[in-house]
């Protein structure tokens, strides 16, 4: 990252504010706008899926933001997420308790009713599917320099386990899920 760069910002109520422009922040700072509505946001990131008759659906928007002159609430760098129309803001913690809920969404209610739907008969069809190898038990629990699969893949494993009765691959590949959410490593 480079060093914070200098700007000033037009305020209506302070006029002309100078402050440290964080290197993350990607935002324009407009004209007219009161000191503590001042904002500096990074790049957006979402998560997005391909939805039958809409295209590609974007959910879950995140992106560094922090408002350095706040008068209520934090002034601290937070990660705010859009959930539901509402843009809640994460500290490191909260952001860990927001995955680990994910995950467990996704592990717990996504995939079972995944199965449940692919178990009604002529209910769900398979538009296509990878191929996805089980993991052995040293590296699903990293214990090879092997690189990790992404989380997609990950998952897809867990799928076919369950889907065969495999229970020893269902809780490797569960395990291994859980490693990439924790670490971060999602792969592509």
């Amino acid at each position: 990252m480079s060093a914070p760069r200098r700007v000033t910002v037009q305020t209506l109520d302070y006029g002309p504010v100078v402050l440290d422009e964080p290197s993350w922040c990607v935002v324009e700072h407009p004209v007219g706008n009161h000191r503590s509505g001042i904002r500096h946001d990074g790049v957006e990131h979402a998560a997005s899926v391909d939805v039958a008759g809409h295209g590609r659906v974007e959910f879950l928007r995140a992106n560094l933001t922090q408002f350095p002159f706040a008068e209520h609430g934090s002034r601290d760098v937070r990660v705010v997420v859009e959930i539901d129309g509402e843009h809640p803001e994460f500290d490191a913690a909260g952001l860990g308790d927001l995955a680990a809920a994910i995950t467990s969404h996704v592990l717990y209610a996504l995939l079972p009713l995944r199965a449940r739907l692919q178990a009604l008969p002529g209910g769900w069809r398979v538009m296509g599917a990878a191929v996805v190898r089980r993991p052995t038990e040293a590296a699903a629990l990293g214990r090879v320099s092997t690189a990790l699969p992404s989380l997609g893949a990950a998952f897809a494993g867990l799928v076919a386990a369950e889907r065969t009765g495999d229970l020893y691959g269902a809780r490797l590949c569960r395990k291994l899920v859980q490693r990439i959410a924790r670490d971060g490593r999602v792969g592509e």
